[in-house]
């Protein structure tokens, strides 16, 4: 598709609706946690092209936190099992917490203190983002 971005995306959402519909046990759609989409994908999207080898064509939408599978039904379902059980592992090992300015400060500590401690004490890599 070519054109400007609303144009093209509608274009993209209409041509999977209508492969959807004529292709039900071929083509899906797969909505996947916004933050999860580079866990998916993989280091330099090799996750995505492991997918693909089951025997489905494997597209990632990053801004839509979609993936939309589609080929012969057997591979787009061992692909669909794959996210599945990554998107487990990914709720396993990443959590995720929105808090205002003030908290995070507390969060982190003097001079970043609580965060040393709470990784030292559980293995855990913690990130906090002020924004």
């Amino acid at each position: 598709f070519v054109g400007n971005p609303q144009c093209t995306a509608h274009a993209k959402s209409e041509l999977q609706k209508i492969l959807n519909f004529y292709f039900p046990d071929s083509c899906i759609i797969v909505s996947i946690p916004s933050h999860a989409v580079d866990y998916i994908a993989g280091d330099e999207d090799r996750e995505l092209m492991r997918l693909q080898s089951r025997g489905a064509l494997v597209a990632l939408d990053r801004k839509s936190a979609q993936l939309w599978l589609c080929g012969d039904p057997r591979g787009v379902e061992q692909a669909q099992n794959r996210i599945r059980n990554m998107l487990q592992q990914w709720e396993k090992e990443y959590w995720e917490h929105h808090c205002g300015r003030g908290v995070c400060y507390a969060v982190i500590g003097t001079g970043g203190s609580n965060i040393r401690q709470l990784q030292s004490e559980t293995g855990a890599h913690i990130q906090v983002d002020p924004d």
